[in-house]
């Protein structure tokens, strides 16, 4: 990245974790190099079947608002798939993509 060999680095991660400091560390050593802008941070959200438990999901949901608030100059992609649980979630307003 910083021979401009590659413009942009995916980081990909489901962010079921308790501790997550190894993602912090990498997220502060591409800071203080200025290149947060150059990443493509990703994970997943789905309605059914990928998180093993509400404490799972709602592990996720936390560690995805603080790395957002942490590191707001870093774009973050939130990958979900259409399958029909989500289409009727979707339909029936129990799941608003736009506001999550």
């Amino acid at each position: 990245m910083k021979s401009d060999i590659i413009e942009l680095l995916y980081i990909n991660t489901n962010l079921i974790y308790v501790n997550i400091n190894g993602l912090y560390n990498l997220l502060e050593l591409l800071k203080d190099a200025n290149m947060l802008h150059r990443i493509r941070f990703t994970t997943s959200y789905d309605i059914q079947g990928r998180f093993k438990s509400e404490r799972d999901r709602n592990l996720m949901l936390t560690n995805l608002e603080t790395i957002t608030k942490q590191y707001p100059s870093m774009p973050v992609v939130v990958n979900t798939i259409l399958t029909k649980p989500v289409c009727e979630a979707i339909l029936d307003g129990r799941y608003n993509m736009v506001e999550f």
